[in-house]
């Protein structure tokens, strides 16, 4: 999510980042104010004037006066149905995730469909490695091998149904090419993601791999936490 008070750059950057196509705009008191999306980015670029992010960046647009209030959420506990039939019924396609009225992260129309799609493989965990050159496709049983322990992990507290891997490459000097990681993981009926960088292919598979497990276990733990206050 992106703060009220923060700046339209700092909210286009994070929907790259995380690939996604709206955040959650909170307020200081962690409440929920908003959405931002790239609706509301290229609407405020043209209507007034801009006409290119670069301009944006320079004059500093804050936030709070573009994006759309009192958006639709759902609560961290509730099924991907649930979530599903909101989308349908407001026309939208991401959702800001809450717990306690907090944001916690948000859910897409493409992690619904990719907890679906991966629902209809026997029940078995389904996984694309997507991006690799032919060059690279050579340290695909080490990478395999990585996620599978990480997995063994994983299961422990959940079943899941989907992993998803993006490689990109780039130069950063030299003749040498670094890595950049995306990863998904679709767990019941969340989603987790994260990033990793590195000059090692098969190091930033398995530091990447490490990440979401470290995530899973992260969130397994607020919500084991959660449950007893409740009680």
């Amino acid at each position: 999510y992106v703060k009220d008070d923060d700046t339209l750059d700092k909210a286009i950057e994070l929907m790259r980042s995380l690939d996604i196509r709206t955040v959650p705009v909170v307020m200081s008191d962690g409440k929920v104010k908003g959405v931002i999306g790239m609706k509301e980015v290229i609407d405020n670029n043209w209507t007034d004037g801009y006409r290119s992010l670069a301009d944006m960046n320079d004059i500093k647009i804050s936030v709070s006066s573009v994006c759309t209030n009192n958006a639709e959420s759902i609560s961290w506990d509730s099924d991907i149905e649930t979530a599903a039939e909101i989308m349908c019924k407001n026309g939208i396609s991401t959702l800001p995730v809450l717990e306690s009225g907090s944001a916690v992260g948000v859910i897409t129309q493409y992690d619904i469909l990719e907890i679906v799609a991966a629902c209809r493989q026997r029940e078995m965990l389904f996984v694309q490695l997507s991006g690799l050159s032919d060059s690279d496709k050579e340290y695909s049983d080490q990478i395999y091998e990585y996620i599978q322990s990480e997995i063994s992990k994983i299961s422990k507290v959940g079943t899941p149904s989907s992993l998803t891997f993006h490689y990109g490459k780039y130069n950063e000097g030299g003749d040498r090419q670094k890595y950049s990681v995306s990863g998904r993981l679709a767990l019941d009926s969340e989603v987790f993601t994260a990033k990793e960088v590195g000059w090692d292919i098969a190091k930033v598979s398995n530091d990447l791999m490490k990440k979401l497990t470290a995530a899973v276990m992260e969130r397994k733990d607020a919500k084991d936490t959660y449950r007893k206050r409740k009680k």
